[in-house]
Formats: structure tokens, C-alpha cells, sequence
């Protein structure tokens, strides 16, 4: 990582410090097993940055999983890197088209997308 300003997978620029900027995300355990299941099938270059941003994260939702045993939803604290990894990996993600897993995916996803515009949107100011 550079002194001032990392530049994530996505080609964008945030200071150490906001790349450390936690959100709390609400996720049931739906969620958190589908999106647990779901990074099974993403991979990375062995040792690479990415994957280990990524094992750090997942780390998260795996331990959120773990906690839940109630099926009550989960407040999951992720920082932007994670957001960020979390939801570049989640591009390679898939399954059958039109099944209930695809539609569970699609929403748990879209948490995780929503948590990410929002934090962005807070350091921006807006």
C-alpha cells in the first residue's frame, strides 16, 4: 500500500484512514449463508493483496454466520476495503439463473452494495 492513498482493485483512490471507515450492515442469516456460500466460487491470484483483502473479509461474514444461530439479524461492522473487495469479488458469483439461491443472492448483494454507496456518499460529505 502507498504512503498517502491506496488504489483498490477498482481503480479507486481513498486514504488509508477511509479505507478504514466502518459501516454496520443488517444481514440475516439468509444472507450471511448465501453470501458465505457465494465466496466459495470467487478466487484470486494465490497470495496476491486482493486475496488477502478478500480472506479478511469473507473472515467477517463467515464469523457474523457463526454468531447467528437464532436466524435474528446480524449487525456485521465491514470497513470500505472490505465493501469494496467484498463487492468486486461478488462479480464472479453465480448461480442458476431464476433459482431461489440466484434471487437470495441478489439481495444479500445488494445490501452489501448499498452499504458501499452509503459509506462512500458519507465520506464524500454528501
Amino acid at each position: 500500500m502507498s504512503m498517502n492513498t491506496t488504489q483498490t482493485a477498482l481503480g479507486e483512490r481513498y486514504t488509508e484512514a477511509e479505507q478504514q471507515s466502518e459501516i454496520v450492515v443488517s444481514l440475516t442469516r439468509t444472507d450471511l449463508a448465501i453470501l458465505s456460500w457465494g465466496h466459495e466460487s470467487v478466487s484470486f491470484v494465490p497470495d496476491s493483496e486482493e486475496a488477502a483483502e478478500f480472506a479478511a473479509a469473507e473472515r467477517k461474514i463467515d464469523q457474523a454466520l457463526e454468531r447467528n444461530t437464532k436466524g435474528v439479524v446480524e449487525r456485521v461492522s465491514l470497513t470500505l476495503q472490505d465493501l469494496l473487495i467484498l463487492n468486486w469479488g461478488h462479480e464472479s458469483v453465480s448461480f442458476v439463473p431464476g433459482s431461489d439461491s440466484a434471487a437470495e443472492f441478489a439481495e444479500a448483494d445488494a445490501k452489501i452494495e448499498k452499504a458501499l454507496e452509503d459509506l462512500r456518499n458519507q465520506l464524500a460529505g454528501k
